[in-house]
């Protein structure tokens, strides 16, 4: 969130992966998301950095139902996360204004399994029957799109 700190580490690069998230708790509003990504598109664009691969989450979109399934969507989030997933709403926004190229990434849940390469992409929504990813295909993913451009301004969901 410190701009001088974001702008030395965006200053010279050819793209920024960015993944950042707040310490959890339940009815927790949070602007990291939303002032995260600012600071980060202000330096990018003073710097001449272009591409953006932002991660932020399946089942942003709330007709996105399959990213998390019914309870989730319906009872867990508007209960407990809700100040979380508006923040994250905001975050696109800001790059939806920008000049850059950016990706916003919406992993489905997050797990800690190995690489494996072979998970799914949906330029929207979540894959049929998609439910989770490992961090290292995240990863995976991120890598291969600072040679493409067929995900750039689009949300790409990613699920097994």
């Amino acid at each position: 969130l410190n701009a001088a700190s974001v702008g030395a580490a965006v200053r010279g690069q050819d793209a920024v992966l960015a993944g950042v998230a707040p310490k959890l708790r339940l009815r927790q509003h949070t602007t990291l998301f939303s002032q995260g990504v600012t600071s980060i598109v202000t330096a990018m664009e003073q710097h001449g950095v272009r591409r953006l691969l932002w991660v932020t989450s399946a089942g942003i979109d709330p007709s996105d139902l399959k990213a998390t399934g019914f309870f989730f969507s319906r009872v867990f989030k508007p209960l407990f996360l809700e100040g979380v997933y508006a923040d994250c709403v905001i975050s696109e926004n800001v790059l939806r204004k920008s000049r850059l190229d950016w990706i916003s990434i919406h992993p489905t849940r997050l797990t800690d399994g190995p690489r494996t390469g072979k998970y799914r992409v949906d330029p929207w929504h979540t894959p049929p029957g998609g439910r989770e990813i490992s961090r290292a295909d995240v990863a995976d993913f991120m890598l291969k799109q600072l040679g493409d451009d067929r995900y750039f301004h689009k949300t790409p969901v990613l699920a097994y």
